[in-house]
């Protein structure tokens, strides 16, 4: 069977535990659910595909919530496994149930149930701890406003030099940031990379629908929130992918944290309120707007595809008897 680049380091962790001098540096809650697995079972692919399952779930709940229409939630699942399923689930399992756990909670409706959520993902990778900061910010930021572009972007620039000055206190938080950058030293930034254009095109193109479909709010306040805050975590992503240039290592892990972001961002744009909205108002820009975005979605999961895949594989189908 096929095995991620991470796969011997899980088995080690799973299969040793306390003897493993790199389990004490996992987070809590990845450390319990393994302890916990293992008073039931010692099979660690068993414990790979319980994890894969609740973090699948729970991806799945979130995109079939907005009562999008069946034909784009079959397109999202395929792009889905064609992209960040090899990534996430296939290598990167504690993200996984970190991104699952998180955009659980910014679905959530009740603000104490979304901060359960948020706390779990957190237990699960410490880096999810920036989906607390921006569920609190999301209240706030109008993504498809200028002025909260501006505003963005603006602090976008001054964080490098913020992280620069205290990331002293992001290595006691998590020792991985000091993994992260000592990978990027001997990495180069490519400013013109697909994976940049490709974010790049989708957050522009994505800030038009927004500003297009502020006009309809008042028909439906619950899923334009929603739609509003997945958009700002998408601008999050995008932005922290420019600014932390100096450290591709770790603007490529923040991106990757909040990456199902714009296959939610898609779910929203095709509900049956939107092609209401379409219709009733013959709003021709709003159709054209969403289907370019689509589009871009398509060739970004192709591109990771193809990336993964093939340019450098992160999943390895040599067989060892």
């Amino acid at each position: 069977m096929p095995f991620s680049n991470d796969y011997e380091s899980y088995v080690d962790l799973f299969t040793y535990t306390f003897k493993e001098p790199a389990f004490d540096r996992m987070e809590i809650g990845f450390r319990i659910l393994v302890i916990l697995f293992k008073s039931i079972s010692e099979d660690f692919m068993l414990f790979w595909f319980f994890m894969v399952v609740i973090s699948l779930a729970l991806k799945y709940y979130v995109l079939k919530s907005f009562n999008t229409n069946n034909y784009i939630l079959v397109l999202l699942f395929l792009l889905y496994g064609i992209s960040l399923l090899a990534l996430h689930e296939g290598t990167q399992i504690r993200a996984a149930l970190a991104i699952a756990f998180g955009f659980t909670g910014f679905r959530c409706k009740n603000p104490i149930y979304a901060f359960v959520f948020l706390s779990l993902s957190v237990l699960f990778h410490y880096s999810a701890f920036l989906f607390l900061i921006l569920y609190i910010c999301g209240y706030y930021v109008k993504s498809y406003k200028f002025m909260w572009l501006i505003l963005v972007i603006s602090l976008a620039t001054i964080l490098p030099m913020l992280l620069n000055q205290y990331l002293s206190l992001l290595i006691d938080f998590n020792p991985l940031f000091d993994l992260y950058l000592e990978n990027s030293d001997n990495t180069k930034v490519n400013k013109y990379s697909f994976t940049l254009i490709f974010a790049m095109l989708f957050f522009i193109v994505n800030f038009f629908v927004g500003r297009r479909l502020s006009r309809y709010s008042f028909l439906d306040k619950d899923i334009f929130n929603k739609y509003n805050l997945f958009s700002f975590l998408y601008l999050t992503s995008a932005i922290l992918l420019s600014v932390l240039s100096f450290s591709p290592v770790l603007s490529i892990r923040l991106y990757e944290l909040l990456s199902l972001s714009p296959f939610v961002i898609i779910a929203c744009l095709y509900t049956k309120l939107v092609d209401y909205i379409i219709l009733q108002h013959s709003d021709v820009k709003l159709l054209m707007l969403r289907k370019i975005l689509l589009l871009i979605l398509v060739l970004m999961s192709i591109h990771r595809y193809i990336a993964y895949y093939f340019v450098n594989p992160i999943i390895n189908f040599n067989i060892q008897l």
